[in-house]
């Protein structure tokens, strides 16, 4: 397995509203996959997973230490300049940590 970014249209959110919790693994069958809109690709993944109407998702009881548990990818605060007119990734700015 791996990671991906997922998001869901407006008109489906309230298909998926507590379906996810954090450090779970899911099956997640009948989805879209497409590349991510230029200037808000905010992960580094190649492709965005579409959840839609006909998706089905099922949580598994794996051996959670054998999956990641978090994954973080920072940026060099003194680069964040670089990205103004890169709309390659979305840049946000975080005011406190």
């Amino acid at each position: 397995g791996t990671q991906m970014h997922a998001r869901v249209g407006k008109d489906y959110t309230q298909l998926f509203e507590g379906k996810f919790e954090e450090g779970n693994v899911y099956s997640i069958h009948r989805f879209s996959i497409a590349k991510p809109s230029a200037g808000y690709r905010i992960m580094s993944f190649e492709n965005v997973m579409w959840l839609n109407r006909f998706t089905k998702v099922e949580h598994l009881k794996v051996d959670l230490p054998t999956f990641p548990q978090e994954i973080f990818s920072f940026f060099a605060l003194e680069n964040v300049g670089t990205r103004k007119n890169d709309t390659t990734y979305y840049t946000g700015e975080q005011s406190e940590i």
